[in-house]
């Protein structure tokens, strides 16, 4: 994704108004148990895209994620966790794109997939960070 972003950039300075969609995840919110390493990319990935908006603003680019939570996708098959369970698998790669497209018609930076996790993430903006936290391990069984 770095390097894709960068190699594009001379195109995107070219075309005002022109946007960088990144893929995130809901995993970005709180590092999630069981999915640690997955977490922590998705962390990378928020921050990078959020680092990029601030940078990228002065050429007209726009840069912005989006925020699924689980989709029923080939890398969850066979997983089984207790936030799976509870959060569910109810999106669907289509879906994902709907919202690709959809943020191609926006500023928002960060496009929160699904009600639950819309839900979720404006707990944790109002709740303390014990709360969040406390959230997470009770939906993660841990």
């Amino acid at each position: 994704m770095l390097n894709g972003c960068y190699a594009a950039l001379p195109y995107l300075k070219r075309n005002p108004g022109s946007r960088v969609i990144n893929m995130s995840s809901a995993s970005s919110l709180y590092g999630v148990p069981g999915f640690a390493t997955y977490s922590a990319s998705k962390f990378w990935v928020k921050g990078f895209t959020e680092a990029l908006s601030v940078e990228w603003s002065r050429f007209d680019v726009l840069v912005m994620d989006i925020e699924p939570p689980f989709v029923k996708t080939p890398m969850l098959a066979g997983k089984q966790a207790r936030i799976i369970e509870r959060m569910g698998v109810n999106l669907t790669a289509d879906d994902i794109a709907q919202a690709v497209w959809s943020a191609t018609r926006d500023t928002q930076q960060h496009h929160p997939i699904s009600t639950p996790y819309k839900l979720l993430r404006g707990l944790s903006r109002a709740l303390p960070e014990s709360a969040t936290r406390a959230l997470i391990k009770l939906m993660s069984g841990y």
